[in-house]
């Protein structure tokens, strides 16, 4: 790895309650968030892109203390007279084994005028340089922040595995814990949205497929382009994600999809959602807004139909064995603009309250009472004007990351929530 440590330009760091006391009845649970930016003098007129991921699994040899229990023979005396019996006999030995222990950071791409980098980011903030040079040769942008590439990585297989949606044909890269970049494949298509399960991984092309990669653990991608059926707004697939078992997507009408990888059978779509015949609009087709969470419920961010600007102002849950809306969630939504599912198996979300400014809030969805609660931002922060992310840490983790930038220079930045 690139032993490069960036120092912190800047450090904002609250303990909130919720941003609005409408959001939910009841106390917040007490979380801190915390707000760290990419150093400007290092990567001056930089940008995050929606790519934040945890960093890959690494096997450490660690100590582990083993009890052992054998069965011996003892001769004790009995009177004058002695006899044999069997006792149990415990010892402790300390053995040395191979763990796969997950890490505590987040990786994120920064992507500057002729240039991507990839960034690992603590709990605490510490940055540091992984790996450079994820553009590929002849592909230089503009220099205009919104020019720049933006990206899709997922986890899998003890590597960050990050798809350009900026090019054609798109690289996927696979990038080891020493920060060793692969190319694993190369894609075309129209890519919008990029998810994993197991060794499947798979990126919608709205230009009508899905594309289906089988990964290895050495950095290998097979990759199918998987015909959309034009019943899903003629091909044009948005947003991803996995729930249940089953790959499920969004199109551009907002109607609601699953795809079964292993026979390439879809199933559906399941259009405007509706609870105790009270139509709960569209699924939203951005990218980010379809996550599940730890108990493998789906949850995907809405609108209502009565909204003329179609805003995710809903979170729905959906029944994934027969794609029909559960449950609906609004209570103080404005327009959820990314959702992850947390360790502590709520669902955590990005509220974007007002796009010209870029105030939001991260919100929590409680997944056992259903309440929604929202916290604000650290001061001197906002909500970026695209590249919207959030990611949670490892299972082990109490932390959820997320995108953010200066309200001041609009510089790039990223918010720890931890204690979750």
């Amino acid at each position: 790895m690139l032993q490069r440590v960036l120092r912190i330009a800047a450090l904002v760091g609250v303990a909130v309650m919720p941003a609005a006391a409408s959001a939910a009845t009841g106390t917040a649970p007490p979380v801190t968030i915390k707000a760290y930016t990419v150093p400007r003098g290092t990567y001056p007129g930089v940008a995050l892109t929606a790519a934040l991921s945890n960093g890959p699994s690494r096997y450490e040899t660690v100590k582990i203390k083993i009890k052992v229990q054998r069965t011996v023979k003892v001769k004790i005396k009995v009177g004058k007279k002695h006899k044999t019996v069997l006792r149990t006999v415990t010892k402790t030995k300390i053995k040395r084994v191979k763990e796969n222990v997950a890490s505590a950071q987040d990786w994120m791409v920064v992507s500057a005028s002729t240039s991507s980098d990839l960034l690992s980011v603590s709990p605490t903030g510490q940055m540091t340089l992984v790996a450079t040079g994820l553009l590929p040769q002849g592909n230089v942008p503009s220099g205009q922040i919104s020019a720049l590439p933006g990206y899709g990585s997922v986890e899998a297989d003890g590597r960050v595995w990050l798809l350009d949606y900026s090019v054609s044909p798109a690289p996927l890269y696979a990038i080891g814990p020493g920060g060793a970049i692969t190319l694993a494949a190369s894609l075309q298509g129209d890519f919008t949205g990029l998810t994993v399960s197991g060794n499947t991984l798979l990126a919608t092309d709205n230009s009508g497929f899905i594309d289906k990669c089988a990964i290895s653990k050495q950095a290998t991608a097979s990759c199918t382009a998987v015909p959309v059926p034009l019943t899903f707004d003629n091909g044009q697939v948005d947003a991803i994600g996995t729930a249940g078992g089953h790959f499920w997507f969004t199109d551009d009408s907002g109607e609601l999809g699953l795809f079964r990888a292993a026979n390439n059978s879809f199933s559906g779509p399941f259009g405007d959602h509706t609870v105790s015949g009270v139509s709960a609009g569209e699924a939203s087709s951005d990218l980010g807004t379809i996550t599940a969470s730890s108990a493998g419920a789906l949850y995907l961010a809405g609108g209502q139909e009565a909204d003329a600007d179609f805003q995710n102002n809903l979170i729905l849950r959906v029944n994934t064995k027969t794609g029909g809306l559960a449950h609906t969630y609004s209570t103080g939504l404005t327009n959820v603009v990314a959702m992850t599912g947390g360790a502590d198996g709520n669902i955590w979300f990005l509220d974007e309250t007002n796009s010209t400014t870029g105030v939001g809030k991260v919100g929590m969805l409680n997944t056992t009472t259903g309440r929604i609660y929202e916290y604000a931002l650290p001061k001197g922060y906002r909500l970026p004007a695209s590249a919207f992310a959030i990611g949670s840490g490892p299972q082990s983790s109490d932390t959820v990351f997320f995108t953010l930038q200066t309200t001041v220079g609009a510089h790039a930045a990223v918010g720890v929530v931890s204690g979750i």
